[in-house]
């Protein structure tokens, strides 16, 4: 299952530090090897859930350390040990959230060139067409759509789409 188990070895953050790099890059590889059929979901499985004892193992080293901040971080992961291995039981669940933060990337790329949030209406206003900005690329469509947008005084607008080579929309 997902349930951690408690180690009273304690090694030094050097050694941490190693082996953790080892079981984070030992985990992407196995799990590119599975994603490319080079690796049956069953071997995945059974090499995943040995790593996940490692980092169980480090986690709780982290809870013992002497760094405040490490054993904040540590208490912090801990409390969400099972839902960070989801992905192993749940068909569909992607183990990173890089899907969700390619989705919003245009949204944050838009608010940190407009200098953030504009007031009232306008943050509204911008929100719906970043939502619909992000439906359309999803849906396929391009840069021309009209998209009609229901809100007091608001009416048919553009949404953009992709710019050439970038894979992100703007909002103008």
């Amino acid at each position: 299952g997902t349930s951690r188990v408690s180690s009273p070895v304690v090694a030094t953050a050097p050694t941490s530090g190693v082996w953790a790099r080892s079981l984070y890059r030992s985990l992407f590889a196995d799990r590119s090897a599975f994603v490319e059929d080079r690796m049956s979901l069953r071997t995945y499985q059974r090499r995943t859930r040995q790593m996940q004892s490692g980092f169980g193992e480090l986690l709780t080293q982290g809870t013992l350390s002497a760094d405040l901040r490490v054993r904040r971080m540590c208490d912090g992961i801990d409390h969400l040990w099972p839902a960070l291995w989801t992905y192993l039981d749940v068909p569909g669940v992607e183990p990173t959230n890089n899907v969700a933060e390619r989705a919003i990337r245009p949204a944050v790329l838009w608010r940190k060139g407009s200098f953030g949030k504009q007031p009232g209406s306008g943050a509204r206003f911008a929100g719906a067409m970043l939502t619909v900005g992000a439906t359309c690329r999803m849906d396929g469509l391009g840069r021309s759509t009209k998209v009609a947008v229901a809100g007091p005084g608001w009416s048919v607008a553009s949404v953009p789409g992709p710019r050439a080579g970038t894979g992100t929309g703007t909002m103008r």
